[in-house]
């Protein structure tokens, strides 16, 4: 019983580890881009605070992708080596 629990929850951890990046990209992406059109509005004054923010938004954009992409290939080429090698019991 407790195997069969075992390998229910590794297929679910696999399953969301192909589903969950892609929303991440999505929304992560959607979600800087209406940042940062929110904050070059020129109803915001020229405070110091706005433009600090403006800079770590823009400066936070590459790092979802990348982040996601990357993230996604690792665990693709763990998948890969997995199927790869042989399964040698003997030794």
């Amino acid at each position: 019983m407790s195997d069969d629990i075992i390998t229910r929850l590794a297929l679910i951890a696999l399953q969301l580890n192909r589903i969950v990046p892609i929303f991440q990209i999505a929304f992560g992406t959607v979600g800087n881009i209406m940042n940062i059109l929110i904050f070059t509005r020129r109803s915001h004054p020229n405070n110091p605070s706005f433009q600090i923010f403006f800079l770590v938004i823009t400066c936070a954009f590459p790092p979802i992708p990348m982040g996601v992409f990357g993230a996604l290939a690792i665990f693709n080429v763990k998948r890969l080596r997995k199927q790869a090698s042989p399964q040698n019991n003997d030794a």
